[in-house]
Order: structure tokens, then C-alpha cells, then sequence
């Protein structure tokens, strides 16, 4: 189990990290300008919102497939205690609440998520 956890949070950690690549895509003002620059003079038609939103998508599909591996553990494992059952309820709760949010709440949801699954992981 403790292995099924840490594949879980590990795509929880991955998608973090694209969060934050996407935020700073969208919000630094010379990364922004390095990126048209480089379209520009690369002739390749890929604007900064685009990359943006390619890390988005991607963090999304992280935390679902995190999401995913949490229930199978939930549903597969019988030797979970209440407390670390309820852990991992309200991950997943977190999880499927996370799409739809801006950038920043969703960040914070993973931040406590990938929190709670290092205490279970211990």
C-alpha cells in the first residue's frame, strides 16, 4: 500500500509542479516576452496562453489519474484503519473538487492533499 501511496503522491507532486509552470507562464510578464519572442523569430505558432493551458491540462490528468490510484486503494485495501480511511476520503474528496478552480485554490488543495498523503505514507 505504502508503494500504491507514493505513486499517488508523486503525481500529485508532478502536477504541483506544472501548476506553478503554468502560473508563471500566465502571470511573469518576461517569460511571456521570451516565449512570443522566441514564436517569432522560430515561426512556430505557439503563444504563451497555449503553453500555459498545455501545463494546466496536464496537471488536471495527474491529479485525476492520483485520484483514480486513491480509490482503487480505498476499495482494494482491507487493512486500513478508520483514521487512514478517512484520510484518504477527504483526498479524494479535494481531488474531485480541484477542476474548475483558479490556478492559486487549486494549488493550495494540492499542497494539503500531498500534506495528508506524506502523514499516511509516514
Amino acid at each position: 500500500m505504502d508503494r500504491k501511496l507514493g505513486k499517488a503522491r508523486r503525481l500529485l507532486e508532478m502536477a504541483y509542479i506544472k501548476l506553478l509552470m503554468a502560473e508563471r507562464v500566465r502571470r511573469n510578464k518576461e517569460i511571456r516576452r521570451n516565449l512570443m519572442l522566441a514564436a517569432m523569430i522560430g515561426r512556430v505558432p505557439i503563444m504563451p496562453e497555449t503553453i500555459a493551458n498545455m501545463y494546466y491540462r496536464a496537471a488536471i490528468s495527474d491529479i485525476k489519474k492520483a485520484r483514480k490510484k486513491l480509490e482503487k486503494i480505498l476499495e482494494v485495501e482491507e487493512s486500513l484503519n478508520a483514521d487512514m480511511l478517512d484520510v484518504l476520503r477527504e483526498v479524494i474528496w479535494i481531488l474531485s473538487s480541484c477542476e474548475g478552480k483558479d490556478l492559486i485554490r487549486m494549488r493550495m488543495d494540492l499542497e494539503k492533499s500531498i500534506r495528508m498523503l506524506g502523514m499516511l505514507a509516514g
